[in-house]
């Protein structure tokens, strides 16, 4: 028995191995006694020996196997706050996390959730596998603390359906890693709060890897903003699509940083071509001598402020960064001839009833009328992206980790999302169809009611909300619009979306309002902003912006 380590086993970790084990020891022990008898000339039955082999494994199976059920008894009595736990799926990753986490200590597996009638009422490891409605109808006897989500292959409609019944329980779901992340070498018990991005109603995106190469591949490109959400995505993505250089400007020391410690994570494997370059996009002889310096091909111009109430107290500040900085860098692009310059825009450019959106639709108009130029100029016109600076998502999870309160401006406010994989791939596949002057619009989905997302992630987060039957729950306070914000957002300003070769990507020709005068008018923007004329910046914005609407000053700090 030592021999074969049966012995050497701790008892909350008996499995199928150390049954094995156990049935070959008795086993080699029977037939050493039958020798035993044969040499010795004993006459003795050999129904003797098979009894023995039998009731040897039989008691030590036995004793192997009460005494973890003893164990367990024990844990529970001396550890009261042991968590119950659900797996929902009964595939193969199920399986694994039950075997990786059945000894865990501080958490006991009650049984699995798997909604397929072939193993519905079955049994794994003596757990039996409920459907979902079958485990909502027990929930309140099951006295179940959280459910573990183990199908990583489950595609992003039944995850968003599954999610969305499971929101209705209040209870905390954790999930396993992704089929990408199980390939790099993730354990399948690393497990993680649910991404946001399953809470979204969207359909996978397309990826057309020959639309990507053509932007991309042996090009020299120019990223500004690289230290962004959007811009460091594309940086990425530009680096991994065998991009011959890769300029990274940034006037962020630390976004720089952060992006660069970034690519050398990624660098093990691969190699890389890349600069990382401080400076800032209002430059105007700076960016003329990058570009033409390191011969740029492809220009993406991310640098924006595009904090809608910081923008809306800081309106100079913001027209410099947003207009003036985006006419230097069009203007040093085209002078130099590059292929291709995508502006990366925003839906708040549409009837914008803020100062940072004013600047981004002022910003389209710039790059539309730089003049006759060997450089295709189009803009990318899209919502909200998950897991940026700005989302209120990172917001919502700290605040639900602290306890709340939750804060949304308004209970009736709408937004459009994407994920910055999703945002960053369009872009570059819709550059790769620009003709000129176009904008493009990106497949957002449905739009998503933030009231909604932010019950759903308190409820997954296993909280109530707060109300009259739940006191103790998490709060959700309503603080109202902040200056310039808008209830809902719109993609498009009088024109109709046209489709293009990708079921993702939508383009429009819109009309516009500049004059000959337009161009001189910029240069001239620059003047007003150093005399912080604001009726004079307020005066410009009307006259060229369709369907601004407001401009709020009550809380600018640089008009007083």
């Amino acid at each position: 028995m030592f021999y074969f380590g049966v012995f050497h086993h701790r008892v909350r970790y008996t499995d199928l191995i150390i049954f094995i084990k156990i049935l070959v020891s008795v086993t080699f022990t029977g037939i050493f006694f039958l020798v035993f008898l044969l040499v010795n000339e004993i006459n003795s039955p050999l129904v003797l020996v098979f009894e023995y082999v039998s009731l040897a494994a039989l008691l030590i199976i036995s004793s192997k196997f009460f005494a973890e059920y003893f164990y367990k008894i024990y844990l529970k009595t001396i550890r009261p706050n042991v968590v119950n736990t659900f797996i929902y799926g009964a595939g193969e990753a199920g399986i694994q996390l039950y075997q990786s986490l059945r000894n865990s200590e501080g958490i006991s597996i009650v049984g699995f959730i798997d909604d397929s009638e072939k193993v519905n009422n079955r049994k794994i490891y003596g757990k039996t596998i409920l459907s979902f409605d079958q485990f909502k109808n027990k929930i309140s006897s099951l006295n179940v603390h959280q459910i573990f989500f183990a199908i990583p292959s489950l595609s992003s409609e039944k995850k968003l359906e599954i999610f969305s019944n499971i929101a209705q329980l209040n209870i905390k779901v954790l999930v396993v890693p992704s089929i990408s992340e199980l390939i790099e070498g993730q354990e399948i018990s690393s497990l993680k709060a649910i991404n946001p991005a399953d809470l979204l109603p969207r359909k996978e995106i397309i990826e057309d890897r020959t639309l990507i190469e053509k932007s991309i591949k042996n090009k020299n490109i120019l990223i500004s903003g690289a230290g962004g959400t959007i811009g460091s995505g594309i940086a990425v993505k530009s680096l991994l699509s065998k991009a011959s250089k890769v300029i990274l400007l940034e006037r962020s020391e630390f976004a720089l940083y952060q992006l660069e410690q970034k690519i050398l994570k990624l660098s093990s494997n691969h190699r890389f071509k890349y600069k990382l370059i401080l400076g800032d996009v209002i430059d105007k002889i700076f960016m003329t001598k990058i570009i033409k310096r390191e011969e740029i091909d492809i220009v993406y111009h991310a640098a924006a402020y595009k904090h809608v109430p910081l923008v809306e107290s800081n309106p100079f500040r913001g027209v410099l960064n947003n207009v003036i900085g985006t006419f230097n860098i069009a203007l040093a692009a085209a002078e130099n001839n590059i292929e291709r310059f995508i502006l990366i825009s925003t839906d708040k450019a549409v009837r914008p009833t803020n100062v940072m959106g004013a600047s981004k639709r002022l910003a389209e108009l710039v790059i539309t009328s730089i003049g006759k130029t060997k450089t295709i100029f189009t803009m990318v016109r899209f919502g909200n992206v998950l897991g940026s600076s700005g989302s209120v998502i990172p917001l919502f999870k700290s605040q639900i980790e602290s306890g709340g309160p939750v804060t949304i401006t308004h209970k009736d406010i709408n937004r459009y999302f994407m994920t910055i994989e999703e945002a960053v791939s369009l872009v570059i596949q819709a550059g790769s169809l620009a003709l000129g002057s176009e904008v493009f619009l990106l497949n957002m989905g449905e739009s998503v009611k933030i009231d909604k997302l932010a019950r759903q992630m308190i409820s997954l987060s296993g909280f109530n909300v707060k109300d009259k039957n739940n006191p103790s729950g998490i709060d959700i306070v309503y603080s109202g619009l902040r200056p310039g914000e808008k209830l809902y957002e719109e993609l498009l300003i009088d024109s109709e979306a046209q489709k293009t070769s990708h079921p993702d990507i939508f383009k429009a020709i819109e009309k516009s309002n500049i004059d000959e005068n337009f161009i001189d008018e910029i240069k001239q923007l620059q003047d007003v902003i150093i005399a912080e004329d604001y009726e004079k910046l307020e005066a410009f914005i009307y006259k060229y912006v369709e369907g601004y609407s407001k401009f709020s000053p009550s809380t600018s700090l640089e008009k007083n």
